[in-house]
């Protein structure tokens, strides 16, 4: 029984109420004695309370929250300093925002974005990058065909940390020199590997998956901002 028609219920004539509670299989006495009639009604009427308040929230009450969670994605990155707020907003609907960011990526140009060269679509993409970190925990790395240059070596092609020990040489979408706030995004063909991970495991895992934002995201920024 919905929580609407449970609330719909309670303002049924008795005779309405009783045929309707029978109708749900909702157990009831077969009869009701006039003496004992209001009681179970009481009883029947609490009983439907607890159902609507413990009923999903219906469609038409979640729309707002997803217009907000859709408005966090389509626009994230361009006014970085919303980002924290824009994370907390994709949180609260964390599932359907996953889906939403990893819509939104696509390849970007290779190159270092400084503070002054960034753009809209560098903004946007690496943000939606680092949300899918955040809400998930999970990062992508990929083989490039390209030949890096020495600083695209030292910012993308690493395990967990910068310089570590990394055999498979496999390398980020992006990573940032932490001195000069400047993004080094890789090469095209491990861009596009990287995206096509990030929709193979939203299409397995991304209805099941269990999201838990440990904390505040500006509270964590270590946990997602310096690549993924």
């Amino acid at each position: 029984m919905s929580g609407w028609t449970s609330w719909r219920l309670l303002w049924l004539p008795e005779q309405q109420m009783i045929s309707q509670l029978q109708l749900h299989q909702t157990t009831l006495p077969r009869s009701l004695p006039a003496n004992n009639g209001a009681a179970v009604l009481r009883d029947a009427a609490a009983f439907l309370m607890l159902i609507a308040l413990a009923a999903p929230t219906p469609v038409w009450a979640q729309v707002g929250s997803n217009v907000q969670v859709a408005k966090a994605a389509k626009t994230l990155g361009l006014e970085p300093e919303n980002l924290g707020r824009d994370f907390e907003t994709l949180a609260e609907h964390p599932r359907e925002a996953v889906a939403m960011l990893v819509a939104n990526l696509h390849p970007i140009a290779r190159k270092a974005y400084y503070p002054g060269t960034k753009t809209t679509d560098s903004r946007h993409v690496i943000a939606c990058l680092r949300a899918l970190r955040y809400l998930t925990g999970k990062t992508f790395t990929a083989k490039t065909n390209a030949r890096l240059t020495e600083d695209e070596k030292q910012f993308l092609d690493f395990n967990t940390e910068m310089h570590d020990v990394n055999p498979t040489h496999n390398i980020h979408f992006f990573g940032v020199w932490m001195s000069r706030d400047a993004e080094f995004v890789a090469p095209t063909d491990a861009q596009r590997k990287i995206i096509l991970q990030w929709r193979r495991w939203q299409r397995t895992y991304g209805g099941t998956f269990h999201y838990v934002p440990a904390k505040r995201p500006l509270d964590v920024k270590d946990r997602w901002y310096w690549y993924g």
